[in-house]
């Protein structure tokens, strides 16, 4: 399962990149063409319906080259869009079978491409003593940092990078508007406390790597 998981979710990724590219490259193109005006049809660019707005109004003007520009990079996107939503099935009918995803979907913001890409990382939850030593792993634990007589905590800038962005992922969507209230509350707490945005969600990812290494060990 662990290497049809690497796979998929590999290919996945390299997917969205191209996709963020691709998005990045059509913001300037097709401002060029319309100038600001384009938003009062579109709204939300690429959404499925912007994106045909768009084929529709510029079918007309193949011997422009900036519109035919625009109309490939469009059929590109939906093609990788395509693709990104078949290999995110084949993952889901994958973690379907695995007790441990199934049980991490039950964390708020935790879908089951995130909950298979923790899969994929960690393979099995015995390799780690205790919670700490999974935080280590995935570089999310801090870890003290001295300089003369200042003593500072610091993120580890090592660990698996694949795993921290998987539950960095799910603290992002746990302090959203629609996201988690504990989580958000346990954020708000230490933003009042004098942290940092960027400090305080890394606090509320350390909790979530306890979450998830408790969620494991007794799925």
């Amino acid at each position: 399962m662990t290497k049809s998981l690497d796979l998929l979710l590999m290919e996945r990724r390299d997917l969205v990149k191209w996709k963020t590219i691709i998005k990045n490259q059509l913001h300037c193109l097709i401002h060029q063409h319309y100038t600001e005006s384009y938003r009062e049809h579109c709204p939300r660019s690429f959404s499925k319906k912007a994106i045909e707005w768009f084929l529709d109004d510029l079918k007309d003007n193949k011997s422009n080259i900036l519109a035919t520009s625009i109309t490939r990079r469009l059929n590109r996107l939906l093609f990788i869009e395509e693709q990104i939503y078949t290999i995110s099935k084949e993952v889901a009918v994958i973690g379907e079978t695995s007790k441990e995803a199934m049980t991490l979907t039950t964390i708020h913001g935790c879908g089951m491409v995130t909950a298979c890409s923790i899969m994929a990382e960690v393979i099995t939850v015995k390799r780690f003593k205790n919670k700490h030593h999974f935080s280590m792993y995935a570089g999310i634990a801090p870890t003290p940092h001295s300089s003369g007589r200042k003593n500072k905590m610091r993120t580890n800038p090592f660990g698996n990078r694949q795993l921290n962005r998987a539950i960095h992922s799910i603290a992002l969507s746990q302090i959203a508007i629609k996201g988690d209230p504990t989580g958000k509350e346990y954020y708000q707490k230490k933003l009042k406390e004098g942290k940092t945005k960027l400090w305080s969600l890394r606090c509320l990812k350390h909790q979530l790597a306890k979450v998830v290494f408790q969620k494991l060990r007794y799925a």
